[in-house]
């Protein structure tokens, strides 16, 4: 998704250059081509990114899809939180069965060690 945003800023950012290129006279264009390269070739590669992802006739869902990415992202952060409180849950619970078990095995030692004396 992240990737779609990308593309979908440049392909916007860049689509008035990439039209005057296209209306520029044929012996101007060479060298309004070497001022804005960047520009032109950032709206080309998004224009066959999205081109071959998407539906060409219907606008692309830019704010639609940085809506979806900051539910995500606020999602995520609340999963993470979630994750690391039931981490710290489990070596709590850990904790306390190691020590049961060092406890129930308490009274096999003091028995081995009355059997040896």
């Amino acid at each position: 998704m992240a990737e779609h945003i990308k593309q979908g800023e440049n392909f916007y950012k860049h689509r008035a250059i990439y039209r005057q290129y296209k209306n520029v006279k044929p012996k101007q264009r060479e060298r309004f081509y070497e001022t804005n390269r960047a520009a032109i070739v950032l709206f080309e590669s998004a224009r066959d990114y999205l081109y071959e992802r998407f539906d060409k006739s219907k606008p692309l869902p830019l704010k639609k899809w940085k809506a979806e990415k900051a539910e995500l992202a606020e999602k995520r952060a609340g999963l993470y939180l979630e994750y690391t409180r039931l981490k710290e849950e489990t070596l709590r619970a850990e904790d306390i069965r190691r020590g049961v078990e060092n406890l129930m095995r308490e009274p096999e030692r003091r028995t081995s060690q009355s059997v040896l004396r």
